[in-house]
């Protein structure tokens, strides 16, 4: 069935047949609607579809998040939402339309930027099927954000094994078995952020299937972290806090670094649980910071930057240059990629 748009003319509405457009004209007829009509537009047939895929749509990521009481779909440019898929909204809306997607039936309702989307028949909540279809529509990866408060995440997270990043968080601790499900099962390409405790006894894998994600942070629930998984995590930029690692553990993991060629190694920052002790690199030649051979300060985060001033250099014998920072709170090392980096945001003590 070919789309038609109401155009009013003498007083009377007459359907426009968009698709009888010239290509030319009809991209960019597609180029000014919003996302959301995007969205709808692409459901009414392959066709439409495929259209839609060959737009320049400006989308570049969907973030999908889960929450007890309120989980959506947000598009972006960027950083910049251009419009959601509610799942939950509490809204009443007066009308809603029937659209198909994966040979399901789906009751969808599309006001301004939010499009509402929820299984007809049976009333649940079609996370995976919309966004694997939105997925494949604006060809974007998915950022998979979950709340663990109130929800079963082995049942949130059994159909999204495989995203490009997962942020797990929540005020209320979760079980051993739901930490295992994480380590054992998730697999992010580029991003696994945990911000959630765990109560109970909990024993980790031998090496968790994320050790070789791009970046890594485990927010205040790092106790698990054992020498074995620590001296095998394959990370560009690692965060880790209340940990119990030794100064052997920091020792190794800089003496690795220092004899391998591994060039994709960034940053590393552990706060410690408790201090681990003095850490001993002088097997590694190292050096004062002389301003001549890289800079003083260093973005840990594009938000705040860290003063590198009294940090220890080692020069690795392919020439790579990294700093090792030690206080009584933290240990941080720095691989430096561009030895005189720009800086921004606020500085962030250490001491």
């Amino acid at each position: 069935m070919e789309p038609y748009f109401q155009l009013k003319m003498a007083s009377a509405w007459k359907p426009f047949p968009l698709l009888s457009l010239p290509p030319s004209s009809l991209n960019k007829v597609l180029q000014d609607l919003n996302c959301v009509d995007l969205i709808d537009f692409s459901l009414l047939s392959k066709r439409c579809k495929r259209l839609v895929q060959k737009t320049n749509h400006r989308i570049d990521g969907l973030e999908l998040s889960v929450m007890a009481h309120n989980s959506m779909i947000v598009l972006k440019s960027g950083t910049v939402p251009l419009g959601f898929v509610d799942f939950q909204s509490t809204v009443m809306y007066q009308s809603f339309s029937i659209r198909f997607f994966n040979q399901r039936q789906y009751m969808v309702c599309k006001i301004d930027n939010l499009y509402y989307c929820r299984n007809h028949v049976t009333g649940t909540l079609p996370l995976k099927p919309m966004s694997d279809f939105l997925m494949n529509l604006f060809r974007v990866s998915l950022q998979l954000s979950v709340i663990s408060d109130g929800i079963s995440l082995q049942a949130v997270l059994k159909d999204f094994e495989k995203c490009e990043a997962l942020t797990v968080s929540g005020m209320l601790c979760i079980g051993p078995e739901d930490m295992w499900w994480l380590m054992e099962k998730m697999k992010p390409n580029g991003r696994f952020t945990l911000g959630v405790r765990h109560y109970g006894y909990f024993l980790p894998p031998e090496v968790p299937l994320f050790f070789d994600v791009d970046h890594l942070e485990m927010l205040q629930t790092a106790e698990w972290m054992t020498r074995n998984i620590f001296l095998r995590l394959f990370c560009k930029r690692i965060f880790l806090s209340y940990c119990h690692l030794k100064p052997l553990d920091f020792e190794h993991f800089v003496s690795q670094w220092y004899h391998s060629e591994r060039k994709s190694m960034e940053y590393l920052e552990v706060w410690h649980k408790t201090p681990p002790g003095v850490m001993n690199f002088q097997h590694l030649n190292p050096l004062v910071w002389d301003p001549w051979r890289r800079a003083q300060f260093y973005n840990r985060t594009p938000q705040n930057f860290i003063d590198c001033t009294h940090g220890i250099d080692i020069i690795r014998k392919d020439g790579s240059i990294a700093t090792i920072i030690q206080t009584v709170s933290s240990f941080h090392f720095i691989v430096w990629k561009d030895r005189f980096p720009p800086f921004s945001g606020s500085l962030l003590n250490l001491y």
